[in-house]
């Protein structure tokens, strides 16, 4: 959310996009992150959960890696960064199913509604803490440095997502990462 909390000032600064183009890229980047959770559910299906978040943490710290390297040769133009927001929020966006679908699984069915509550709670936490660190970047280092923090704590989040958690038995019909396993 660090990204999408000062996108203003980022895009401001990259590409000289003013509050009035501001508009389009949002819906851009709102469609794009629709799309992304929609794959992203059926990759959790066909993949699993751990490979599905894999893949969004790869694409988002890609685009967070591309916004990084334009800073230095700005202003550029949008063709180059429009392909980089699609990337950075359909990878966003398509975290939460894998979230969620690997939540499911650790915990099983008896508490699995209080744990998605928990795990809900922990993203607005995160959220309030990127918006922070993202103030303070800009304030310190300026809003070229969004992309380069965003994608370091995008590839944290592969390390401590792919922790092992607390084993749960599978059920005769779902294998232990909560697919359906005739899919």
């Amino acid at each position: 959310m660090m990204i999408q909390t000062y996108l203003a000032p980022l895009l401001h600064g990259l590409a000289g996009v003013t509050p009035s183009g501001l508009g389009l890229l949002l819906t851009l980047t709102g469609l794009a992150g629709v799309a992304g959770a929609r794959l992203s559910g059926t990759l959790v299906d066909r993949i699993g959960p751990q490979r599905s978040f894999s893949l969004a943490a790869l694409a988002f710290a890609l685009a967070m890696a591309g916004l990084a390297m334009c800073w230095p040769a700005r202003p550029v133009h949008l063709a180059l960064v429009v392909p980089l927001l699609l990337v950075w929020s359909a990878a966003a966006w398509s975290v939460p199913p894998a979230v969620q679908a690997r939540v499911l699984a650790l915990t099983g069915p008896e508490v699995g509604p209080q744990a998605l509550a928990l795990s809900s709670s922990a993203v607005y936490l995160g959220a309030s803490l990127g918006a922070g660190l993202g103030g303070w970047a800009i304030g310190s280092l300026g809003p070229g440095a969004l992309p380069i923090i965003a994608g370091a704590c995008f590839l944290a989040g592969i390390v401590l997502f792919g922790l092992p958690g607390r084993s749960t038995s599978p059920t005769p019909d779902r294998d232990t990462e909560g697919h359906h396993a005739d899919l």
